[in-house]
């Protein structure tokens, strides 16, 4: 949990960080890490707000279509339960079941939906300077009109990352599994190795997705606002 929320914290501020260096460099300017740090850290604080505020919402989302997948459970299922199963049961239950995969698969359909609204937020946020709900605003706006064209580069965006941490996380795995078995009186150095390796990996990997979200960002508003 805490590995969570400190993960959270740090990514929120790596995009900021990342969103300043990318509108720079579109622009042709040079900017050090002391410079970008400057004109991201009054917004550090903000930034971390308005990814709890969208974890929050995104939360609240899933605690409904539970509740909804409980529901439909519970209705369809209910007199089962209490009274227990018998021959014409079997339908009821396959029933029950679909309905509850289709509510998981809305869920998840409306999840990444939003994510794909709201994932410029943080970009308006800092370069706009405005406040946390104003970003969030924004970004909807700046969506508009481009909604499947933000889903499809969302979408290859997500494969890249996964497959790439899928690979490196692989073979760091059998790499560790190898010197387990070749030196098992080290598996506690073996395996906060295997722990630092992955955190490397997870930071390597974050700054790509980060830089996309800035692009998107940046490639919007030139389309929708001639920037």
């Amino acid at each position: 949990g805490v590995t969570s929320v400190l993960s959270m914290m740090a990514t929120s501020i790596i995009i900021g960080l990342l969103i300043v260096t990318v509108s720079r460099t579109i622009l042709g300017r040079k900017a050090s890490l002391g410079d970008v740090w400057q004109r991201t850290r009054p917004r550090v604080w903000a930034l971390i707000g308005q990814t709890l505020l969208i974890e929050l919402i995104l939360a609240v989302i899933t605690a409904v279509f539970a509740a909804i997948a409980v529901g439909i459970g519970w209705a369809l299922l209910g007199s089962i339960i209490a009274n227990g199963a018998d021959e014409d049961s079997a339908g009821t239950i396959i029933l029950a079941i679909l309905a509850i995969l289709a509510v998981i698969a809305v869920l998840g359909l409306a999840i990444f939906a939003l994510m794909c609204k709201l994932c410029l937020a943080p970009a308006a946020l800092v370069l706009e300077n405005i406040g946390v709900m104003e970003g969030i605003s924004r970004s909807w706006t700046l969506t508009r009109g481009y909604f499947w064209r933000i889903v499809g580069i969302r979408l290859l965006s997500f494969i890249i990352v996964f497959f790439a941490s899928q690979i490196v996380s692989q073979g760091v795995s059998i790499v560790m599994q190898g010197l387990l078995y070749a030196a098992p009186d080290m598996t506690l150095a073996i395996l906060v190795a295997s722990t630092l390796l992955s955190s490397l990996v997870q930071a390597a990997i974050l700054p790509f997705d980060s830089a996309v979200v800035a692009l998107m960002y940046t490639d919007l508003r030139m389309r929708s606002e001639g920037l």
